[in-house]
């Protein structure tokens, strides 16, 4: 695994329309993106390369986000994780797992570059 890279950063979530729209404003912002539509593509990915950060979405089919990151943490414990969810009862076991942040969709750019600056991304 190569060493990290601060402005690399995964983009995880079942919905490609999602996926494209935050990796196109994203890069706008000057961040390198690669994107995931699922818990085991990402996990891929990061074995790859070590991201910057991942922004992943919590409630996937298959692998959801708190399994995936479990498996991500297992790899690189600090790697940052801001979570996104449509759904409000997840967001505590998100946080709990070890997740930076929890976003509710719809994503506003502001804030998810917001939370990005928290680490220092």
């Amino acid at each position: 695994m190569s060493s990290a890279r601060p402005n690399d950063i995964i983009i995880v979530d079942d919905e490609p329309d999602l996926v494209r729209s935050l990796a196109r404003l994203l890069r706008a912002s000057g961040y390198q993106v690669r994107s995931a539509t699922s818990g085991e593509e990402a996990l891929s990915l990061v074995r790859q390369s070590s991201p910057g950060a991942i922004i992943m979405d919590i409630m996937m089919p298959g692998m959801n986000g708190v399994e995936a990151y479990r498996q991500v943490k297992s790899q690189l414990p600090h790697l940052p994780v801001i979570f996104m969810t449509g759904y409000s009862e997840m967001e505590q076991a998100a946080l709990h797992e070890g997740g930076s942040a929890v976003l509710r969709k719809p994503i506003a750019l502001d804030d998810l570059l917001a939370e990005l600056g928290k680490l220092n991304l």
